[in-house]
């Protein structure tokens, strides 16, 4: 029959065996937990990436729609200024004289 000092030495070492035990499952659950956030942080950073890339595209379409709108709008004032100068062609160097005239004497304020 063991002692009370050998019976607290083996409760000691079950103990300590248990406790090693419980260590390598946590430590074991832990790699598993960082394989899973590896995996989660690896498509949460593809998926971010995909939706900046269909923004960015978006971003790029709307811009080329406004550019148009903004070229239809230059070529409408280009054309209807044509017109206006072949409509009154004396009035229309007038007015170039006289913006002419205005700018020559602002820049030589300056």
């Amino acid at each position: 029959m063991p002692t009370k000092t050998e019976a607290k030495i083996a409760a000691g070492q079950q103990n300590a065996k248990d406790a090693a035990q419980s260590v390598d499952s946590d430590i074991d659950e832990l790699r598993n937990d960082l394989k899973a956030l590896r995996g989660d942080l690896s498509k949460l950073l593809s998926d971010t990436g995909s939706y900046a890339s269909a923004k960015s595209r978006e971003g790029i379409e709307r811009s080329k729609e406004w550019s148009d709108r903004a070229q239809q709008g230059v070529d409408e004032a280009r054309t209807t200024v044509e017109d206006k100068v072949r409509e009154n062609p004396l009035a229309a160097i007038g007015i170039a004289m006289g913006v002419g005239a205005l700018l020559s004497y602002v820049s030589s304020r300056r």
